[in-house]
């Protein structure tokens, strides 16, 4: 055990690589000087955390000491790490048209017309398969059959010489991500298999958007209004949790001088969207090869710190909308052993709570148990856009950017006004 953890610690520690590109050998740097120090302390902090995190994945097997569970722990993630260096080479044979085999790297070129692609990471089936049948029925009828498609990694099959379900939505109408990878809770296998999921769907050229979605996932919109929304983005989505503990404790997944953006201790939700030419650019980089040794939880920061770290510009805003639980008095009192809260499931969903992940910008939800009372693909249907929406809406921007410019203006006069526009509204839909 001690030899795993000097390792690790001989690696992140030979030497402290500077934003300006300077490190601890240069002029300038030695001795005891502040900047020096706050950075040391940054580094050992993060240690220490890493090891708080490592030790709450530790689970003791009946009749198994805590040494041998702690044992069992680290060969698990010095797997994942030779999973990770391997994976280029690993998956080097894209067949295509011409039937021949093509790289890693080989990816093919875009074109036109543009299609949404979606990615579902799951272990066995969707939570909820009748209803999405449903709703991709509905996008078929509509005339978007040839505007999406599907890329599957299931996780239960990993090992086997096949996949062990072959009737259900996915297998029918998706493309699996072949042979499936090794994945976990908190293990970097979720971001190798997301790299996965990218790398199969960027084979289909005329993917321009890859939406990544779990087994519980839902969408807030019928098919034909998310396509139309779809066309104005240009970017990708990370939402940015925002201050949370891993930048308290000046987290930093990476390896010295990887990522030296002050953003490092940054994370997102993982259910995010690329558009391609970021799909392409991780799926190039693999920067997996940058993450310390036996990371844990790096599926929330890796994708952010890279785009950040490299200044490629993205949305700051969430594709999955998901209700969080917040940590009681009585939870803290007792101990927590957790690091962030727990995201909520749902097992009813009003029309009331898809307008809320609407009005956060979100196209889908999470997390959604099976069976869940859930709107149909029909109710899911946005209403035509009267003139009087139309007014209310650019009343309500104007509004915020009025705000926004330092102005004062009362609420209430606002909601007055909303009020009285609505009022119009009923009374001549009344006559």
């Amino acid at each position: 055990m001690a030899g795993i953890e000097g390792r690790v610690l001989r690696r992140e520690r030979s030497m402290s690589v500077y934003s300006d590109g300077s490190s601890d050998s240069d002029e300038g740097h030695g001795g005891p000087s502040e900047r020096r120090h706050r950075i040391h302390d940054a580094n050992s902090s993060s240690e220490h955390f890493e090891d708080l995190k490592r030790a709450t994945l530790i689970t003791k097997r009946p009749g198994e000491t805590d040494e041998e569970a702690k044992r069992s722990l680290y060969a698990d993630l010095e797997e994942h790490d030779r999973l990770n260096i391997s994976l280029t080479t690993t998956y080097s044979n894209f067949v295509r048209g011409d039937h021949k085999p093509h790289g890693w790297h080989d990816v093919p070129a875009g074109t036109s017309p543009s299609r949404v692609v979606f990615m579902f990471l799951v272990m066995d089936k969707l939570k909820n398969e009748a209803w999405w049948e449903k709703w991709f029925e509905q996008a078929d009828a509509a005339g978007h059959m040839n505007h999406y498609s599907i890329v599957y990694h299931r996780g239960a099959a990993c090992g086997k010489d096949s996949d062990i379900i072959m009737d259900d939505l996915l297998a029918r109408k998706g493309m699996p991500a072949w042979p499936p990878t090794k994945t976990g809770w908190a293990r970097s296998g979720l971001v190798r298999a997301t790299l996965l999921l990218l790398r199969f769907a960027l084979e289909e050229t005329e993917n321009q958007w890859f939406v990544l979605l779990s087994d519980t996932c839902m969408p807030v919109y019928c098919f034909h209004d998310l396509y139309n929304i779809l066309q104005g983005e240009t970017q990708s989505r990370f939402r940015d949790f925002g201050l949370t503990i891993d930048i308290a404790m000046q987290r930093n997944i990476w390896q010295n001088g990887c990522c030296t953006s002050e953003r490092c201790s940054h994370k997102a939700d993982q259910w995010a969207m690329w558009v391609r030419a970021d799909a392409e650019w991780f799926v190039k980089e693999n920067h997996l090869l940058r993450v310390r040794p036996l990371a844990t939880f790096i599926d929330e920061p890796y994708f952010i710190n890279m785009m950040d770290e490299h200044h490629r510009p993205y949305r700051n805003v969430g594709t999955t909308y998901t209700r969080w639980y917040k940590l009681s008095p009585a939870l803290i009192e007792q101990g927590v052993n957790k690091f962030v809260t727990s995201p909520f499931t749902f097992q009813k969903v009003s029309m009331r709570r898809i307008g809320r992940a609407r009005r956060r910008d979100c196209w889908f939800l999470r997390k959604v148990t099976a069976g869940a009372e859930f709107p149909s693909p029909e109710d899911l249907k946005l209403a035509p856009e009267t003139a009087l929406s139309r007014l209310t809406k650019v009343f309500r921007v104007s509004f915020l950017n009025f705000g926004r410019r330092g102005n004062s203006m009362c609420a209430q006069c606002y909601m007055c006004i909303l009020r009285t526009f609505r009022f119009i509204g009923g009374r001549r839909a009344l006559n």
